[in-house]
Parts: structure tokens; sequence; C-alpha cells
């Protein structure tokens, strides 16, 4: 009975072409901030690896850390039609809760996709706002514009640690961006087989 449910879970892992492995990845944790999980192959669930900050007028700002304890931090920042932001300076700053060493780290560029096409901004920019409406069957659905901020950092081995972001001016109005804690864990998740 043991064999054929390990035949016939390895048959649907290559009809599907998924295997779940093991994978590490960094569980975010803020004060109002919102945990999500990220979506994974074929829409299967992957790890609580992004949380979500709902700041002053409609702007969304999700941080993540990239999966395979990866060395990549990912924000994500959804600015509706008629708001600005601009960062007020461009330094993060990670902090080792075990050893309490701090890396810093600069970032000059950040991206959005307009068209289909990835435009490059300075980090320094007034970030524009926008609001599409896409159909699809039987609805529209309203998309902001959705800028990317990817920070390759390297020195980012350990455990658990802080992350502090640039702060914001929203229309004027200054907003923080919560520090959020990283702690490394681990799960099962589903991933191609080849990819």
């Amino acid at each position: 009975m043991i064999k054929k449910i390990i035949t016939l879970f390895f048959l649907i892992c290559v009809i599907s072409a998924c295997l779940p492995m093991l994978d590490y990845y960094y569980y975010p944790l803020a004060e109002l901030g919102e945990v999500r999980q990220s979506v994974g192959v074929n829409k299967n669930k992957g790890p609580y690896d992004t949380i979500l900050f709902q700041a002053d007028y409609g702007v969304k700002i999700r941080v993540a850390m990239a999966p395979g304890a990866g060395s990549r931090i990912d924000m994500f920042m959804n600015i509706p039609q008629g708001v600005q932001v601009k960062f007020r300076d461009n330094l993060f700053t990670a902090k080792d809760l075990l050893s309490g060493k701090m890396i810093d780290k600069k970032v000059d560029t950040l991206y959005y996709y307009e068209r289909k096409q990835k435009i490059e901004k300075d980090f320094s920019s007034i970030l524009e706002g926008d609001t599409e409406l896409f159909r699809s069957f039987n609805s529209i659905m309203r998309v902001d514009r959705q800028y990317y901020i990817y920070i390759e950092w390297k020195e980012l081995n350990f455990e658990s640690f802080k992350l502090r972001c640039p702060g914001l001016a929203i229309n004027g109005k200054e907003y923080n961006i919560p520090e959020v804690t990283f702690t490394k864990k681990s799960g099962f998740f589903v991933y191609p087989i080849a990819g």
C-alpha cells in the first residue's frame, strides 16, 4: 500500500512537472504589518515571507526577503493616481539580532513598468502614482502603478535581523516604514522539476 502511495505521488509530480522541496526563507514581523504568503508554482502557496504595510493616501508597501535564504531584499510600492512619493534618503540598514552587527546598503535606482516597458528611475526622484483599469471577462480591475526595488545584499547571512528602510514623504506628509524583523525558517514548498 505504501509503495502505491509513493508511486502515485511521484507520478503526480512528474505529470505536473513540480516537486515539493525543502527550502529556507525569512519570516517577517513588524508593527502594523500584515504577513503574507507568497505564491509559488501553479499558484501553490509559498512561504510566509512578505509583509504588507498600508500607508497614507492608499499607498501599499510590501517588503520581502527573496526565498532560498537568499541575499536579496525586494520592496514593492503601489502608488495610486494623484499621489506622489519621495524617499527621504537611500539608506537601508540591517542589524543582526545575535551579534548586534550592523550593515548599511545604499540604493540608487528603482523600477516600474509602463506598457510592458521596464523604466528605471533615480532613487531620489519623485514617484508619481497612476491607476489603470483592466477588463477581464466580467469585471474591471483598478491597478495602481507599482515600483520595484531590488537590493542585492551578499553580506546578509544572519539567522535573524532587523531591517530599517528609508523614510518617505507621501504627498508631503512624513511616513516611516516600520522596522521589519526577519527570522530564518524552513519548510516544504512546490517547485518546478526543470527550471
